[in-house]
């Protein structure tokens, strides 16, 4: 059984309306949400009851199935906060519930994917009200829309379904960029089944090969009993899954919310909100659940410095929901903000895939000791002196150069180049005569010069010559860069 989709609302635009749609599935069920409760489309507030009270006829057939995806892109991601979290016009789409917790672990980048698994229970179908009808308050007032609106809102809630879900992400890790590709290109295809004794062995020892670090989280909803806790391993989850298909007890994902047109054709279903708005909801709050995914896998030492901002803007969003759709200049500062943060975060994970790769081009450095003779050749180079794919990797450079005419015996100079506040990316020893009588050079930093603070290089002529050497250095902020 596929994950719930929800499916953009058909809006139809006259001047600054929108029609809503008649029956809107698939909603999360939120907290307060009841059968009958009424549901402003504009606030996203629950309002009283229009309806009578009834009890709803509660389907009986239940379907079950697994199934396993990775995120590595955030095209990817954007599919799952669809699955999970998203709303319609302004209902729902913002708040954390058990079902959708877990969108907030997933990880991606050069150095990271998830595999998301989950186990998904649902009733064939939505325990419905069968007959439902406006209450004598409701009849006496639908006939001033503006008033019944007021009171009662757009929606009213008919039909809920049932289910139980089990979530398990595995966070998927390396400090090194090639070993990560070597670990997808492994997987290949394949999502591997590691609901499955034999799946989750495979893809543990996938992992192993290549150096990949595995973390766990668990989240379960709708069941009965006292749950297995963790810390989690995968064969805890494995053990937790078949401890949960025993505890199943459905509760109320998603909703099912019908227009009071349905009662009264006569009560218009246009709002006087533009469509052009709600597209703008949708793409603040997509972007705001962004926001929750990269600040919750953001290292500790960087995620604090956003912390008071995250916090202030997910209480802002949360808190001021109901508002969000009138007032355009709320919208557009949350929206500022949230792209603000969504940068910064990102930011330091362009900075985190640029060190691993910087890391990984060490061993093409000559180790420390090994001599170089000049053969003519003009320039020896290694790590990076540019980096085009994130304008948050800022690198600088430094020049030193040394030449000398000839002397009796032999010319030598130390090229020491050292600055506990920059990290080097990238550096070059350039012999500048290119007709192989320059002498020979030796890289004498310990362990690397890449990924440290210091570059030592010793220059030398060939007896009785001068020679003509220089060094460059590319660098970058070291406390921008540690991750360590």
């Amino acid at each position: 059984m596929a994950t719930a989709t929800i499916e953009p609302p058909v809006m139809r635009s006259t001047g600054g309306t929108t029609e809503l749609d008649a029956v809107l599935t698939g909603v999360p069920w939120g907290d307060g949400f009841d059968f009958t409760k009424g549901v402003d489309a504009v606030t996203g507030s629950l309002m009283p009851s229009a309806v009578e009270l009834a009890d709803p006829v509660e389907r009986t057939v239940k379907k079950s199935a697994e199934s396993y995806r990775f995120v590595q892109s955030e095209s990817e991601l954007d599919t799952e906060i669809e699955a999970a979290a998203s709303g319609k016009y302004n209902i729902s789409g913002v708040t954390v519930s058990g079902s959708s917790s877990y969108v907030q672990k997933i990880k991606f980048s050069e150095l990271a994917i998830s595999l998301v698994a989950s186990y998904r229970s649902e009733y064939d179908g939505y325990d419905e009200i069968q007959r439902p009808e406006l209450t004598a308050q409701a009849k006496g007032l639908i006939g001033d829309p503006a008033k019944f609106r007021h009171q009662y809102g757009d929606y009213f809630v008919k039909g809920g379904k049932r289910g139980s879900t089990f979530y398990a992400v595995y966070v998927c890790q390396s400090r090194s960029v090639s070993n990560m590709s070597e670990f997808k290109a492994k997987l290949g295809a394949e999502t591997p089944d590691v609901f499955s004794v034999e799946g989750s062995t495979r893809f543990m020892q996938a992992a192993s090969e290549h150096s990949i670090s595995v973390s766990a989280d668990l989240w379960m909803d709708g069941y009965e009993g006292t749950s297995p806790s963790g810390p989690w391993t995968p064969e805890k989850i494995i053990e937790a899954l078949a401890w949960f298909k025993q505890h199943e007890k459905g509760l109320h994902l998603r909703g099912e919310l019908v227009h009071y047109s349905a009662l009264d054709p006569s009560y218009p279903r246009t709002v006087d909100i533009a469509p052009e708005v709600f597209v703008a909801l949708r793409k603040l709050y997509t972007a705001l659940w962004t926001v929750r995914a990269l600040y919750g896998s953001c290292p500790s030492n960087y995620q604090r410095n956003f912390t008071e901002n995250y916090n202030d803007l997910v209480n802002e969003i949360t808190a001021r929901q109901s508002d969000l759709a009138t007032d355009p200049t709320l919208r557009a500062a949350c929206q500022q903000k949230t792209d603000t943060l969504r940068a910064g975060l990102t930011d330091v994970f362009d900075r985190m895939v640029f060190y691993s790769k910087v890391r990984d081009a060490i061993g093409t450095e000559p180790g420390s000791g090994h001599s170089t003779d000049d053969s003519g050749r003009r320039s020896y180079f290694y790590g990076y002196n540019s980096y085009p794919r994130s304008s948050a990797v800022a690198i600088k450079s430094d020049s030193e150069s040394y030449a000398d005419d000839w002397h009796v015996g032999h010319r030598d100079h130390v090229f020491d180049w050292r600055h506990e506040d920059r990290l080097i990316v990238g550096w070059e020893v350039v012999s500048n005569w290119a007709d192989g009588t320059n002498g020979w050079w030796r890289q004498d930093s310990s362990p690397s010069v890449l990924a440290t603070h210091r570059a030592n290089v010793y220059v030398k002529s060939w007896y009785d010559r001068g020679c003509n050497w220089t060094l460059n250095v590319w660098w970058v902020d070291a406390k921008d860069y540690d991750f360590s």
